[in-house]
C-alpha cells in the first residue's frame, strides 16, 4: 500500500472532522454584561431625598434640628393642593464632573454602544435648554442657567388687605398685568413682579398689615423659553415664612427648614407660618400672624427638586438650578413719597445677601436652597402698615465653572 492508502481509506469509511463553531465565537466577543447593565440602567426609583439636617450649610445641624422642632410643631399636616415636588435636594457642589460616575469604566474603546434606539448626543456647547448638549451625563450644567431664570421666569410677590383664596389663578390684574399696585381699592389687592432684570419691585402696603391679611408668591416661567423653562416651573419653588415674637428664640435666620416647608406648601397654625410657590404657576397665600411689628421676622428660600424618576440627573440639575439665582426679599419703613416701584438697590442689596438695620432691608435665598431672615419694623415705626413695603428681586448667580 502508497503513502495515500491511510488518506483513502479515511474518505472511503466517511470519517468526519468537527470544525470550531461561529455561534461560540460570537458569544465569546460579546460586551460585558455588567457594562452594557451600567450603561443602559433605568432612571432610579424611590425618593432620594436627604434628610433636612443634611443641607448644605456651615450650620446645618442647628438648622436642621430647628426645622424639624418646627415642623413638628406645626402637626406636620401636609397639603393636598401642593405636596412635595419629589426627589431630593443635594449641595450644588456636590456633583462637580469628575464626580458624576467615580465607577472605571476601562479603556475608552472599551465602553459598549448606546442602545440602538437613543438619541443621538448633539455633542455641542451646553445651553439651558434640558438636553445634555455637551454628552457629559448632565443636564443644563455650566450653561448660564441662571441669566435663562431671569429672563424667563418671574417671581411674584402679593398681599391683600383682608383674606383671600390660599390657592388662586389671578391676584388683581396679575399675572394678565406684571404688576397691580391701586392700593386705594376698597378691598386691595397688591401685586408685583421681577421683570427679567436685575431691579427690586416695591409690593406697598394699603393698612395695617395683621392676621386679616394674606401674603402669597408665585414662580411662572415663560413656556415658548422652552423645555427648561417647562421644568423649572414644576421643580422650582420660591418660599415665603412669617417668625413670630415668640419663636425668635428657636428658628434662626438661617435654617433648613420653617412650619414644614419645604415638606408641604403651607404651615399650620402657630409661631410660624410659610408658603410655597407650589410649581403649577399659581399664587399661593399664606394667612398672617396677628399684629405684624418689630417682633416679626420674614425669610425667604429658593429651592428646586427632581423627581425621584430623574435619578442622579436630576439631583445634579436641581442643585445646580438652585445655585444659579438669588432671590431677595426687600423690606422698607416709611412712605415712598416719590410712588417709585422700581430700585435698582434696595439697602445693601443686592451687593450683600442681608442687609438686616436701618430704614431698607433685605435678604436673598443665597443660593442654598435654606431659608434666609430679617427684621422689620424700626424704633420710629414699629408697626407695619400703610406707610410701608415689601419688595421682590431674582438675579442670576450662576455657579463658578
Amino acid at each position: 500500500m502508497t503513502a495515500r492508502t491511510p488518506l483513502l481509506l479515511l474518505l472511503t469509511l466517511g470519517c468526519t472532522v468537527d470544525m470550531p463553531s461561529r455561534g461560540a465565537l460570537g458569544d465569546a466577543a460579546a460586551p460585558d454584561d455588567a457594562l452594557r447593565a451600567r450603561t443602559d440602567r433605568g432612571p432610579a426609583t424611590g425618593d432620594a431625598r436627604p434628610s433636612p439636617d443634611a443641607h448644605p450649610s456651615g450650620d446645618a445641624g442647628a438648622g436642621g434640628e430647628a426645622g424639624r422642632a418646627d415642623a413638628s410643631a406645626a402637626g406636620g399636616e401636609a397639603r393636598t393642593d401642593a405636596g412635595p415636588v419629589g426627589g431630593g435636594f443635594v449641595k450644588p457642589d456636590a456633583f462637580a464632573a469628575s464626580d458624576a460616575d467615580t465607577t472605571d469604566a476601562g479603556p475608552a474603546d472599551a465602553a459598549p454602544p448606546p442602545p440602538p434606539d437613543a438619541a443621538p448626543c448633539p455633542g455641542v456647547p451646553e445651553t439651558c435648554n434640558g438636553v445634555d448638549d455637551d454628552c457629559n451625563a448632565m443636564i443644563d450644567d455650566a450653561a448660564g442657567c441662571g441669566g435663562f431664570i431671569q429672563t424667563n421666569c418671574r417671581t411674584w410677590m402679593v398681599w391683600s388687605d383682608g383674606v383671600q383664596p390660599e390657592v388662586s389663578p389671578t391676584w388683581g390684574n396679575c399675572p394678565g398685568a406684571p404688576e397691580d399696585l391701586d392700593v386705594f381699592e376698597e378691598r386691595s389687592l397688591v401685586c408685583d413682579s421681577t421683570r427679567g432684570d436685575t431691579a427690586f419691585y416695591s409690593v406697598p402696603f394699603s393698612g395695617d398689615v395683621d392676621g386679616n391679611d394674606m401674603l402669597g408668591v408665585a414662580f411662572t416661567c415663560d413656556p415658548a423659553a422652552g423645555p427648561a423653562a417647562t421644568w423649572l416651573q414644576a421643580n422650582c419653588r420660591v418660599f415665603l415664612a412669617q417668625i413670630d415674637a415668640v419663636s425668635t428664640d428657636l428658628v434662626p435666620n438661617d435654617t433648613a427648614s420653617i412650619a414644614g416647608c419645604p415638606a408641604v406648601n403651607s404651615g399650620v397654625e402657630g409661631t410660624t407660618r410659610c408658603v410655597g410657590s407650589g410649581g403649577d404657576g399659581l399664587f399661593h397665600a399664606m394667612q398672617l400672624l396677628g399684629n405684624v411689628n418689630d417682633d416679626d421676622r420674614f425669610a425667604i428660600a429658593f429651592r428646586c427638586d427632581a423627581p425621584a424618576a430623574e435619578g442622579d440627573v436630576g439631583l445634579q440639575r436641581a442643585a445646580l438650578m438652585t445655585a444659579s439665582v438669588r432671590v431677595f426679599l426687600a423690606y422698607t419703613a416709611g412712605l415712598d413719597f416719590d410712588d417709585v416701584s422700581r430700585y435698582d438697590t434696595w439697602g445693601e442689596c443686592p451687593g450683600t445677601d442681608r442687609d438686616d438695620s436701618g430704614d431698607d432691608r433685605c435678604v436673598s435665598s443665597a443660593r442654598d436652597g435654606r431659608f434666609h431672615a430679617m427684621n422689620v419694623g424700626v424704633w420710629w415705626n414699629l408697626d407695619i402698615d400703610w406707610d410701608d413695603e415689601f419688595g421682590v428681586a431674582m438675579l442670576a448667580a450662576d455657579p463658578a465653572p
